[in-house]
């Protein structure tokens, strides 16, 4: 287990390095990063993001080295947000870690576990979305109210299928209008093209359910999420 965590951490933290973050330490598996401190970076959300894509291109050629050595493969879940946190040394008088707090933090880690629930590998909040260059190369996937937070977020998933996002998008639409026979009817035919694509699959239950029980009047399209 220290073999396989070790292989897996030094090359997700040289990732981060290289992209100007910050590595506040590791939780079991898990690795927590931030941009912007200790030394301020006003392009903290792009290098963040681009470190993310580096993330999920690195798992392959990790897997290929730990199944080389007997080792399982690993599966990375990436959960991205901007906004104001506490920073600084936290801790003890014999013991502290620089580290981040707050609502920021939370929400980025809600969204890391996220990923489950929509077969993803990162999701990014809409603030982490906002402050890139541009919008091509992001999904949006589905405005969500996460587990001890009021206010609702969308979030979006890395994509570099333009025609992905752009049948996505419509069916998206049509699925927030409650059209949920045309809606199910684009996500179908996004399937022909994206066999294996989980959001079109999610998607699809959720309009099986909604046909089985409709949405409140005042619904509109925002799923809470009471797991973390």
């Amino acid at each position: 287990l220290v073999e396989l965590l070790n292989e897996y951490l030094t090359a997700m933290t040289d990732i981060v390095f290289r992209h100007g973050g910050t590595v506040q330490g590791y939780i079991g598996d898990a690795l927590m990063a931030f941009w912007g401190a200790p030394v301020e970076d006003p392009d903290h959300a792009r290098k963040a993001v681009e470190a993310a894509h580096a993330m999920v291109a690195a798992e392959s050629t990790i897997n290929s080295r730990l199944i080389a050595e007997g080792l399982p493969p690993v599966h990375t879940r990436i959960g991205i947000n901007s906004g104001v946190a506490v920073v600084g040394n936290i801790g003890s008088k014999v013991r502290f870690n620089y580290t981040a707090l707050g609502d920021t933090i939370n929400l980025a880690a809600r969204l890391e576990g996220l990923n489950k629930r929509y077969g993803t590998s990162v999701l990014l909040s809409e603030q982490t979305l906002a402050r890139q260059p541009g919008t091509a190369g992001f999904r949006r996937i589905e405005k969500v109210r996460v587990k001890g937070r009021s206010a609702p977020v969308e979030v979006a998933t890395l994509c570099d299928a333009p025609d992905l996002i752009a049948a996505s998008n419509e069916a998206l639409a049509l699925y927030h209008q409650r059209n949920w026979e045309a809606s199910d009817a684009r996500w179908l035919a996004l399937l022909q093209s994206h066999p294996d694509d989980p959001v079109a699959q999610y998607y699809r239950r959720r309009i099986a359910q909604w046909q089985q029980q409709p949405p409140p009047d005042d619904w509109d399209g925002t799923e809470s999420i009471h797991e973390k």
